[in-house]
């Protein structure tokens, strides 16, 4: 049982990761049929509990970390491009919908305070519902991982985004028809990226293309992009 931020009392399914007192994202197949006296009883206990205990939960849904605790990037290339911000413990506290199409792919949900594995799962799962996939053959999509150049150096950052990087190789799988591709960009590509309005990803490749414009680089797909600088033999 989730309580939202107007104080409405839902039954979702729970999914890994999920502690008690976690800020949590849901979209509404999430949400469960229940008998209505199933969470009327949870909410009495809530308010039995006090305002004491219920003031901080209900702050808990609201807060944000700050900007300076991100650490590392990541983008995410479907054709929608869209970029999650990610603090120290690989939590997603930004995202930014790099086009227009993000924008019509998030619909207002909030990926802040989701581990970013779950986060990428998430924006795979409306990348199905909102028609941005062929769902009779395989879509590649792009994952790329980068250091944040702007972020406090504590030395140990090296570490931390290979733990990163493995984590989300390893348990982001897609499904049988959106296959990631996971791959590590340097850090002096965030600056360049942000100029041109690419993803980090679609900046690395076209970076590396020679015969491909700016526009090009903006309009082509991310399979084409992807196959043009040949990824899917080496990563295949």
């Amino acid at each position: 049982v989730v309580m939202t931020s107007d104080c409405r009392f839902l039954l979702i399914q729970k999914k890994k990761r999920m502690h008690l007192g976690q800020q949590v994202n849901f979209a509404d197949w999430d949400i469960k049929k229940y008998k209505p006296n199933i969470v009327k009883k949870v909410a009495a206990v809530i308010v039995l509990m006090g305002s004491a205990a219920l003031l901080p939960l209900f702050f808990s849904l609201v807060q944000t970390a700050p900007v300076d605790n991100v650490y590392a990037l990541v983008a995410i290339d479907i054709n929608p491009s869209l970029g999650l911000s990610v603090d120290r413990n690989n939590s997603v506290v930004g995202v930014n919908a790099i086009n227009r199409d993000a924008d019509i792919l998030l619909m207002d949900n909030d990926l802040r305070g989701m581990p970013v594995e779950d986060a990428i799962e998430m924006v795979f799962e409306f990348a199905h519902d909102r028609g941005f996939v062929y769902e009779d053959k395989e879509n590649l999509v792009l994952v790329s991982i980068a250091l944040n150049p702007d972020a406090e150096k504590k030395g140990d950052e090296a570490k931390m985004f290979e733990y990163l990087f493995n984590s989300i190789k390893s348990e982001v799988k897609g499904d049988e028809v959106i296959i990631p591709i996971v791959i590590p960009v340097p850090q002096d590509t965030v600056k360049s990226a942000e100029m041109n309005n690419l993803s980090i990803g679609r900046q690395y490749i076209y970076e590396r293309l020679q015969n491909y414009d700016l526009g090009e680089a903006k309009r082509s797909s991310i399979e084409d992009l992807l196959i043009e600088y040949q990824y899917y033999s080496e990563l295949w």
